[in-house]
């Protein structure tokens, strides 16, 4: 049974990823070089965390950036039938890029030093 639940974070941020997409006219802000820089930022921050939500059931480096960008694929081929959405291959590799990054950057980083932060960030609210 745990081995169920520690797959729900990367099924939930899948569906709000497939939520966010399905939104037509979708717009971070009015600025068209604004937009794009914003809309490729959030691809990198979506699919490193989604990335980072596989990594942890699977514990594999390849899988979980394979799988992420393999979403992020089937995310872009859902946008061709959402009005104002269009697929783009540039945002498969943003995907890449953000899978690959995030998952670097969870693994190389030791869980001892992410319990510091927590320990400090406690400190630090009282």
């Amino acid at each position: 049974m745990k081995k169920l639940f520690i797959w729900i974070p990367a099924i939930l941020w899948a569906i709000i990823i497939f939520y966010l997409s399905a939104i037509p006219n979708l717009e971070a802000t009015s600025d068209p070089t604004g937009n794009f820089l914003t809309r490729k930022a959030a691809h990198i921050v979506e699919y490193g965390a989604l990335a980072i939500f596989i990594y942890l059931p699977t514990k594999s480096f390849s899988v979980s950036v394979l799988l992420s960008t393999l979403y992020g694929a089937t995310d872009e081929f859902h946008q061709n039938f959402v009005p104002t959405r269009e697929f783009h291959f540039s945002d498969i590799g943003f995907d890449f890029l953000g899978s690959l990054v995030g998952v670097a950057i969870f693994v190389k980083i030791p869980l001892s030093k992410w319990k510091s932060f927590q320990t400090q960030a406690k400190i630090q609210k009282r």
